[in-house]
């Protein structure tokens, strides 16, 4: 199983460029790279839509301050 994150922005972009330009198949890029099929066509998906940028890794965390964390519950 692939790492979270595991690929940068632009190592994604050559993934992506892989599948478009080879005859190869999606499910064995996804073999070959380690990445869920379903991954890689969010990744082409949101690509398609917003481009480069969309790529870079996401952080799913976001840090609070004090007086905001106060206010999550759990």
């Amino acid at each position: 199983m692939s790492k979270i994150n595991q690929y940068s922005a632009a190592e994604k972009l050559v993934i992506l460029q892989e599948i478009e330009t080879s005859q190869t198949t999606l499910l064995d890029i996804a073999k070959k790279y380690d990445i869920n099929k379903s991954t890689l066509l969010n990744w082409r998906h949101r690509y398609e839509l917003n481009g480069y940028k969309v790529l870079e890794n996401r952080t799913h965390y976001k840090n609070y301050s004090d007086g905001e964390q106060s206010n999550i519950h759990w």
